[in-house]
């Protein structure tokens, strides 16, 4: 799941229950939105929920959270969730100018990368060209 995204989840009994069953939902991890409980109508085996990820706009790394059902009178259930952080940074590529003659020579374009967000990590990019027939690139000092 993408951060700032949601999911559709579901709590399954092997047998439908002549009663209604109250299932608790609960997840160390405060940055899901999940329902306190879900019920089980008498009749049914199963009970669908969502979960959210709320998108706190902070660069970190994915993670992993933990999601358990509880229900009286039966096992727990856990469920793993990645969650992928939708903050890391992009790169634009900028050819300055975008348009110009194959007989301009070999200087007769630059250009610029810059990230979408500023941060203070180190980052190290590669830059290829897909034609080197067409366009060549980043010669080496």
């Amino acid at each position: 799941m993408v951060e700032g995204g949601s999911v559709g989840a579901a709590v399954f009994l092997p047998d439908a229950l002549g009663r209604d069953l109250e299932v608790l939902i609960h997840s160390a991890d405060l940055g899901l939105g999940l329902p306190e409980s879900v019920l089980i109508p008498a009749g049914e085996g199963m009970a669908a929920f969502n979960i959210s990820a709320v998108d706190d706009s902070i660069l970190a790394p994915g993670r992993t959270a933990k999601i358990t059902a509880t229900a009286e009178g039966h096992t727990p259930a856990d469920q793993l969730l990645d969650i992928i952080d939708n903050d890391d940074p992009g790169l634009v590529v900028e050819v300055m100018p975008s348009v110009f003659s194959e007989g301009a020579g070999g200087l007769a374009a630059r250009g610029r990368v810059t990230r979408t967000h500023v941060t203070d990590r180190y980052l190290t990019v590669q830059l290829r060209v897909s034609d080197t027939t067409e366009a060549r690139c980043c010669r080496r000092s």
